[in-house]
């Protein structure tokens, strides 16, 4: 580990040492409408990019909240769940966590919904990926689900809100609603595009072994005509976000997404940022599809977002399409507002 990922985390920790309650702190005042739990800490630029997102969605709410960063969330279950008040609104950082895999996620939930049963809980756009319909903890979080007087559950692409319909209790709400990140509109004509391609490629648990993918990235790689930028959406080295500057670490991997002419990727985000930008991407699927299915059912009548499920020749054609091509291309933000928008209306 480099110097100065271990300073950044000692600096981290002594912020969180000093500051221990401050989170807490207003929280005992009781001076807001809504509580977010979860916000990002870690290096997932995905996950700030909803973050960023979900303050937007407050501020077009007017809606006055605090949020619970992730690392204080099990002092907030053990202890501080006790001083929310009844009327106050109870809501869910969303992504892609709702299943087997990232079983601490879930286990957040349950205990929301086993310590809040009498708040109004509004779960943001997620994902799920649950191994079956009797999985032992899909079972236990719908026996807490029932229990929850005022349920909101957002799914983001269409199987997981079939999933939670077919699944989850009566008195749970679902919507079928967009990632909150294609509200953004991070599209800048100034750009200067001095980057041929970009990677945003997946090194974790949901990596999907694809021969096409590698087959292609090989192909990629060799092309001495082709300027490539190896990058994800996951940063390694580490460094204490917050509130205050999340915006600020956000814009700089999307004015990076901005300055390529093509994006290739495996990370549900990759694809979205290179939506928000306005930047032509060549997208593979991951190994639980949650890319195909958002993809499908959001963005495959967008023209500049290319799902590579086809054979090696329509894709490499592709790719040269949007490397020639200079149509400049611009998201549809206010679409996806009203989307999610409409749901509390």
């Amino acid at each position: 580990m480099r110097v100065k990922q271990i300073l950044a985390r000692i600096l981290y920790k002594c912020i969180k040492y000093f500051k221990f309650d401050a989170p807490f702190s207003r929280l005992k005042k009781g001076d807001y409408d809504a509580i977010l739990i979860g916000s990002i800490e870690h290096m997932n630029y995905g996950d700030h990019a909803i973050n960023i997102a979900e303050y937007d969605f407050f501020s077009r709410k007017g809606i006055k909240f605090i949020e619970i960063p992730e690392s204080y969330v099990p002092e907030f279950i053990n202890k501080y769940y006790i001083l929310v008040k009844q009327e106050t609104t109870i809501y869910l950082h969303g992504g892609g966590n709702m299943g087997d895999v990232w079983v601490e996620q879930e286990k957040i939930r349950q205990a929301i919904f086993k310590n809040l049963p009498r708040n109004k809980i509004i779960v943001f756009p997620q994902s799920t990926n649950y191994v079956s319909d009797s999985s032992e903890l899909l079972l236990e979080t719908t026996r807490l689900a029932s229990s929850v007087g005022d349920l909101t559950i957002m799914l983001r692409d269409k199987k997981s809100y079939d999933f939670v319909k077919r699944n989850f209790p009566n008195n749970v709400q679902t919507f079928l609603v967009p990632d909150m990140v294609l509200t953004l509109n991070e599209h800048k004509d100034s750009e200067n595009k001095n980057i041929d391609v970009i990677t945003y490629i997946r090194r974790d648990v949901e990596k999907l072994e694809d021969n096409n993918k590698k087959e292609y990235l090989n192909w990629l790689y060799s092309q001495k005509n082709i300027s490539v930028q190896l990058d994800d959406t996951v940063r390694d080295s580490w460094t204490y976000i917050s509130k205050n500057n999340r915006r600020k670490f956000l814009d700089k991997k999307l004015s990076t997404t901005a300055r390529a002419r093509l994006v290739v990727t495996d990370r549900l985000h990759g694809m979205i940022f290179a939506y928000v930008t306005g930047t032509p991407a060549i997208v593979f699927d991951n190994n639980n599809h949650k890319i195909k299915n958002l993809y499908d059912t959001w963005l495959k009548d967008v023209p500049y977002i290319y799902m590579a499920d086809s054979d090696m020749n329509e894709i490499l054609d592709q790719t040269n399409r949007y490397l020639k091509s200079n149509i400049t291309f611009y998201p549809n933000e206010k679409y996806f507002i009203r989307r999610i928008d409409d749901v509390f209306k």
